[in-house]
């Protein structure tokens, strides 16, 4: 399977859409629970992100956390009500999105949780 994560992600690239859909589907159909089809899944969810199909695009961009080879794995942060723990907050999307959501931080910080903070440095 691994040529149809290829060329989906080349199609993907070259905004042949619906061809890398249609591979995607392939992947996730045959290989229902494998690392390829998580991955296949992500992107498909960029795909459907980058044509404006926002429920179905977020859910299946969720993935990402699960593709092997990632550098780390984060534990969600799910119950906000923690206190004195040591918590990463780091920059997953671009300086626009860094920008808006900075303005968040000031709640954070005046919690008693430890924070380290990494942010583009523009």
């Amino acid at each position: 399977m691994n040529y149809l994560l290829a060329r989906a992600t080349i199609f993907g690239e070259s905004k042949e859409y619906d061809l890398a859909i249609q591979d995607y589907d392939r992947i996730i159909n045959n290989i229902e629970d494998s690392s390829e089809a998580k991955e296949a899944r992500a992107k498909k969810g960029f795909i459907k992100l980058t044509n404006n199909q926002f429920p179905e695009g977020w859910e299946l961009y969720e993935y990402r956390w699960s593709i092997r080879g990632k550098k780390f794995l984060i534990p969600e942060l799910k119950n906000f009500n923690v206190i004195n723990k040591n918590i990463l907050v780091w920059a997953e999307q671009g300086i626009g999105d860094q920008i808006l959501f900075s303005s968040l931080l000031f709640n954070a910080l005046n919690t008693t949780n430890n924070f380290t903070i990494s942010l583009d440095p523009r």
